[in-house]
């Protein structure tokens, strides 16, 4: 039989063992993780522009960044589609690898690999 003493030693508040708690993430964590966010948003969206413009001056910075831009970010955004999961764990707990957080985000990455290759072809590679 357990001694009730022991068992709230146990259970520490809340009913959750206190050795067993979430750590909180840093500030430094939660700021990387927003930019992570912003540029996955952005990148599809200022490329699929650059790709129907004319202006030869934008065409002209893209093309210095994609040698060697193109394939780093292409790397990150596979890694996001792929396990989309994990980059929310970078500031919490993991969410379900198949709900519906890690799919809109794996969505996102998809969607930045899209446009790159969308941005290759009707430019040519220049």
């Amino acid at each position: 039989m357990t001694d009730a003493a022991s068992n709230d030693q146990v259970r520490g508040s809340g009913g959750v063992a206190e050795g067993l708690s979430v750590p909180k993430a840093s500030i430094l964590r939660h700021t990387v993780f927003v930019v992570a966010l912003l540029l996955l948003i952005a990148t599809p969206s200022f490329l699929f522009i650059a790709t129907v413009s004319t202006d030869s001056t934008l065409h002209g910075v893209l093309g210095h960044i994609t040698v060697f831009g193109f394939p780093l970010w292409a790397t990150f955004a596979v890694w996001v589609t792929l396990d989309a999961s994990a980059l929310y764990g970078f500031v919490g707990p993991r969410p379900d690898p198949f709900g519906p957080k890690a799919l809109l985000l794996s969505a996102l990455g998809f969607a930045n690999i899209a446009t790159m290759f969308l941005f290759l072809i009707l430019t040519n590679g220049k």
